[in-house]
């Protein structure tokens, strides 16, 4: 025969933590990391880097598109050269993002050497 399971008021009265025990131990946890800090350097720098991503792709998808749209509706050369237009200020946009991102990088890993 299979061994009965606990029920909860069981579990609290055998080898399961009571509730105060819990709550003591978040209490002791510290609040901030060590690495915290750093670990929201990276994330934030990764997420740059995603929206960065997304810039270029829909720009290139969007260019793309609207010159596919251009040639088979026949539209006229003044718009087309304004859609590339906007398309090229889309990947100077996504160029300068790139740019600071860069230096952002850089200044974190001179002011962590220097700390050193």
């Amino acid at each position: 025969m299979a061994p009965r399971q606990k029920t909860k008021p069981q579990m609290a009265e055998g080898n399961a933590p009571s509730r105060a025990t819990r709550m003591r131990a978040v209490r002791r946890a510290p609040a901030v990391d060590a690495d915290s800090g750093a670990a929201k350097a990276r994330l934030s720098a990764a997420d740059a880097a995603r929206r960065i991503a997304l810039v270029l792709v829909g720009t290139a998808g969007g260019w793309i598109l609207c010159s596919m749209l251009g040639a088979f509706y026949e539209w006229p050369a003044a718009l087309a050269l304004l859609l590339d237009a906007l398309a090229l200020l889309g990947f100077a946009i996504a160029l300068a993002m790139t740019y600071f991102l860069w230096r952002k990088g850089r200044g974190a890993a001179t002011s962590s050497r220097g700390q050193e």
